[in-house]
């Protein structure tokens, strides 16, 4: 994809690993400017004050499974604000959370990534769900 190296990407989870994992797996795909968080309030803070400088993200990478705010939360209350609605969003689950996942799917995500990553498949999803918009 043309200009992925503009793309602006957050990734969400409270297990360091998985953050660097994708943070690198993004990176392999040119993707420079990424945003990290661990946990889904301080996600959401970062999503709303992103939006409102007029420098949202392109796309959110978040587990589903987190402390302070879980994935579904932060879902619902980015798809309620009108400045990120829009913005391609990703879930990580395990794949025996089919009843959560099922709840995310409803609410709207473009896509979700089972644990543990398969880097191939991680790398499709994202450029398939940046796709989706044009920088």
């Amino acid at each position: 994809m043309e200009n992925i190296e503009k793309l602006r990407a957050l990734i969400v989870d409270d297990n360091l690993l998985n953050r660097i994992i994708l943070e690198e797996i993004l990176e392999e795909l040119g993707i420079k400017n990424i945003t990290t968080a661990d946990d889904g309030k301080k996600a959401l803070e970062l999503c709303k004050a992103r939006a409102i400088s007029m420098r949202p993200f392109h796309l959110i990478i978040s587990d589903i499974e987190m402390p302070q705010m879980s994935g579904i939360e932060f879902l619902e209350e980015v798809k309620e604000f009108k400045a990120t609605n829009h913005i391609p969003f990703i879930m990580i689950t395990k794949s025996s959370n089919k009843k959560q996942l099922m709840k995310a799917i409803n609410l709207g995500i473009n896509n979700y990534i089972l644990k543990p990553f398969n880097k191939d498949l991680v790398k499709k999803r994202v450029l398939s769900a940046v796709n989706i918009i044009s920088f």
